[in-house]
């Protein structure tokens, strides 16, 4: 499945598994303590979350993206992806 092919999604996907709902703030600290360390710029984290991870997780039907309120929940078949993250590594 492409869309987790990135560890960025691989890790986000995993934090909203643990807590179901999430700020966009919450989901930039919690890869900003999880990332490579030459990643981990906050800013660089928010852009590419809200311009490429989000739309392509919200695209397939992973999570759903709430700009007004600047939340993200899993939505759709979450047994399937999860099976799925289980076999790859996050980073």
């Amino acid at each position: 499945m492409e869309v987790l092919g990135t560890w960025q999604r691989r890790a986000l996907l995993a934090e909203l598994f643990d807590v179901r709902t999430a700020t966009v703030d919450e989901l930039v600290e919690a890869l900003a303590a999880t990332g490579p360390r030459e990643r981990t710029g906050r800013d660089e984290i928010r852009i590419r979350l809200l311009h490429a991870d989000l739309p392509k997780l919200a695209a397939a039907g992973i999570v759903r993206l709430d700009r007004d309120d600047a939340t993200v929940a899993l939505v759709g078949e979450q047994r399937r992806v999860r099976h799925l993250l289980d076999g790859i590594p996050w980073r």
